[in-house]
């Protein structure tokens, strides 16, 4: 039952404040075990009191601590069971390799930024869809590779939000340390998927070197100012996930950038793909790509050099891949489930690629160098250094019969690294596992 009277109210304002998330204090006014000010008429204890040993103050304040303390477990329960189910939503919806939909929230003076879960809605059944493009991609241009010349550095990497940095808290700032240790030469554009604060992410003095602008659902992107002049900035909705496998929808983001010491421009986008993989999404991957490439020709110019980077959610043998394929040169891939992570160009020219490692992400980071300049002065690729072989996993069988499953087994660490075999396994483990869910 709920207390009447005195106080009442107090207390049921940190029920309510717990339910809501917030912060439960045992104290309006900063000391520990301090009463707030609606309980000063019930006989609580002034320093004074306290001094010369006041029975009557005494134990009216002992009477207060008992009702109080049951009342703080009461509310410590109740926010200990909101935290638990957060955190259960949180590893359960999130897919390996995608990002639940995730709302920042930030909070003046802590230097931190909270993160809730927002259950994401599909659309409703019969809807026109938005996402359907042209027939046939754009035509797109060659670039502007006279002399002077230039190399671009490009970083792509998808850091695993949901885990990293929501779940552990940082990881000791590994993805900041794993570009750090990349950073000679230093990256001249980066492009990062499963982002929600790029502040987060360009760590370790990065952020004095870079202007960053962050995007919708999940990807950010930035610059090296010391050597670029950004022209325009943007972003667009591409592309929106499956309800089989719904996170919402997914977006481009692009700059055009002015090279200081040449004056080559980069027409530089990041995008992340919908789900499940190697489907397209809810328009399929021939319109995902075809939707990109139509934000390029809109917002791109004649000559601008192209660099498309992004975790596409699509791989080997994907309409999406074959798609934008057609028109931009799939320059390198870390081959990661059948090389979804790509950096596309319209730049012909060799490029060196490199894996940097996953800094504890799922993802590898993707490094490469574009080079601006004409074809005739540029060192072929060594032996090995051009696209890598696919690193795509054995799918398991997928007829397996019908079978009704309770499936919050598969959301701890490992739990799908083994196939068993069984219906269940594949019913379960599709939900958080790309690999299994597009077989």
């Amino acid at each position: 039952k709920a207390p009447e009277g005195r106080g009442a109210d107090f207390l049921r304002g940190r029920m309510l404040a717990a339910m809501e998330g917030n912060p439960v204090s045992l104290s309006d006014r900063g000391s520990v075990g301090e009463p707030p000010s609606e309980f000063a008429d019930e006989g609580f204890c002034s320093e004074d009191d306290l001094v010369h040993e006041d029975r009557h103050c005494t134990r009216l304040s002992r009477h207060w601590q008992r009702r109080h303390a049951m009342w703080v477990l009461l509310v410590s329960g109740v926010s200990a069971a909101v935290v638990l189910c957060r955190h259960s939503a949180t590893a359960i919806g999130a897919a390996r390799g995608v990002e639940p939909s995730l709302h920042a929230e930030s909070h003046e003076g802590d230097g931190e930024v909270g993160l809730a879960l927002v259950p994401p809605t599909p659309p409703p059944a019969g809807k026109r869809l938005w996402c359907i493009g042209p027939p046939q991609p754009p035509e797109l241009w060659k670039p502007n590779l006279a002399e002077p010349g230039v190399s671009v550095k490009v970083l792509s990497y998808n850091v695993f939000w949901w885990n990293i940095f929501v779940l552990r808290k940082g990881n000791g700032n590994s993805i900041g340390k794993l570009i750090k240790s990349a950073m000679n030469p230093p990256f001249d554009v980066m492009g990062f998927q499963e982002c929600s604060d790029f502040n987060r992410v360009l760590v370790l003095g990065l952020l004095d070197e870079y202007t960053a602008f962050q995007g919708s659902n999940g990807v950010c992107m930035a610059y090296r100012k010391a050597t670029w002049e950004m022209l325009t900035v943007g972003q667009a909705d591409v592309a929106e996930d499956s309800r089989i496998q719904f996170y919402g929808r997914r977006t481009a983001q692009w700059m055009r950038l002015k090279h200081k010491g040449t004056g080559k421009i980069v027409f530089f986008m990041n995008h992340h793909g919908p789900l499940p993989v190697n489907s397209g999404g809810l328009c399929g991957g021939r319109n995902t790509a075809i939707n990109l490439m139509m934000l390029i020709q809109q917002n791109g110019r004649p000559g601008d050099s192209i660099i498309l980077v992004g975790d596409f959610n699509a791989g080997e043998g994907s309409k999406t891949l074959a798609t934008l394929s057609s028109k931009l040169a799939r320059a390198y891939t870390t081959g990661y489930l059948g090389g979804i992570d790509n950096l596309f160009t319209n730049v012909r020219n060799p490029t060196r690629g490199e894996d940097l490692g996953n800094g504890g992400s799922d993802h590898d980071a993707l490094s490469a160098i574009v080079e601006l300049r004409p074809l005739g002065s540029v060192a072929p690729l060594p032996p090995g250094a051009g696209l890598p072989a696919s690193k795509v996993p054995k799918p398991p069988p997928k007829d397996r019969g019908q079978c009704q499953c309770k499936c919050e087994w598969a959301a701890h660490k490992d739990a799908c690294d083994t196939d068993d075999t069984t219906c269940c396994w594949l019913q379960c483990c599709s939900a958080v596992d790309p690999v299994v869910a597009h077989v």
